[in-house]
């Protein structure tokens, strides 16, 4: 896409615009999309009806579903009856963090063969990332529990936990 000279909802409107006609679509192919809030403060779909002589009935545009997850879910991380889900949250992103590269990672796959489950890449949750995938960390962290908690014990037993400890710590 273009770099954005001008921020009024005219010039975003006619920015989409280029966009779609540099890809062969035709006005009347337009039939509608999804922005965030700022865009309609801007009234962008207002001038992208206009511009391409549009039917508001034809052509819809909506809030994008999930940038207002994402927005909800920021909001919930800062409140006080939530804060147990965010250090559930926070709990998985530290372990997963420990095993998802170098010798630690090369451990925890020489353990899950043994256990006759299969791994999965361990994903930890990211403030960039939209809440719709958060659901992803939280079902990474149920199928890799049993490989995930036998590093961790191993480690423990072994005596390695020194540095798994250490780490965890930040």
């Amino acid at each position: 896409m273009p770099i954005v000279k001008e921020h009024s909802g005219r010039a975003l409107a006619e920015e989409i615009i280029a966009v779609i006609q540099e890809f062969g679509v035709f006005p009347q192919q337009v039939n509608g999309g999804s922005f965030d809030g700022q865009y309609f403060g801007l009234k962008v779909p207002n001038h992208i009806h206009e511009i391409l002589n549009l039917s508001p009935d034809w052509c819809i545009f909506i809030w994008d579903i999930a940038h207002r997850l994402n927005l909800a879910d920021h909001d919930i991380r800062k409140m006080d009856e939530f804060k147990w889900l965010v250090k559930i949250t926070d709990l998985i992103g530290v372990a997963f963090s420990k095993v998802s590269y170098g010798k630690s990672y090369e451990h925890l796959l020489s353990i899950y063969p043994d256990l006759k489950v299969k791994l999965k890449a361990p994903t930890c949750y990211s403030d960039t990332r939209l809440a719709a995938f958060v659901h992803r960390v939280y079902e990474s962290f149920l199928d890799d529990f049993e490989s995930v908690h036998t590093y961790f014990a191993r480690q423990y037993i072994e005596g390695n936990d020194t540095e798994v400890v250490k780490r965890a710590k930040g």
